[in-house]
């Protein structure tokens, strides 16, 4: 629920044990939801919810941080496979690419495929655009940022071929002429054919 709504699963302080009572810090949707849940069938007399909560040992209740972080990636995980397999069976695809620093200081590239879904069954078209990910990058060279892509598009099983389209700001490492991103990856694509 929490992933479909868009918020936040975690709160500022969300360890230790969950009780029917509600706390003076907050402690995140996810365990908020449980608590409502453990309320709610508590009230309606179904104690089989509660019963499992106190029987079942201390490790094995799955709200800790670190537990709701596996869970993310893993919903993450999920849903980039099926964003995956999308592109995969669409005719073509545009990269959309950017960079930041994040608070830390580290220098991110974000990257976001569009891309053509064609629906036979309904004789329908959607232009669909998915946001792949945040993925580190140490150097900032053409072939730096080349080889990030390239690797992922590898990684993530999409063929580089079916590129049509690149979107990149304007810095000429980008979108150089002669020697830019954009430069390589049509090159790339030009020597698997």
């Amino acid at each position: 629920m929490c992933g479909r709504q868009g918020i936040a699963l975690r709160g500022h302080r969300d360890s230790g044990p969950l009780n029917i009572d509600e706390p003076l810090i907050n402690e995140g949707n996810f365990r908020s939801l449980l608590r409502f849940f453990l309320k709610a069938t508590t009230l309606s007399g179904d104690e089989s919810f509660k019963l499992a909560r106190e029987n079942c040992s201390k490790n094995a209740q799955y709200i800790s941080w670190k537990i709701q972080n596996e869970l993310i990636d893993l919903l993450a995980t999920s849903t980039r496979n099926l964003i995956c397999e999308e592109i995969r069976h669409s005719q073509c695809y545009s990269i959309i690419m950017d960079s930041t620093q994040d608070i830390t200081k580290l220098d991110q590239v974000s990257i976001v495929i569009r891309y053509v879904v064609i629906n036979h069954n309904e004789s329908s078209i959607s232009i669909k655009e998915s946001f792949l990910g945040f993925f580190v990058i140490e150097k900032h060279g053409a072939q730096d940022y080349e080889e990030l892509i390239t690797n992922i598009l590898v990684k993530l099983d999409i063929d580089i071929n079916k590129c049509r389209g690149q979107g990149y700001d304007g810095a000429s490492v980008m979108s150089g002429v002669y020697s830019g991103v954009q430069k390589r990856i049509k090159d790339t694509q030009h020597t698997q054919h």
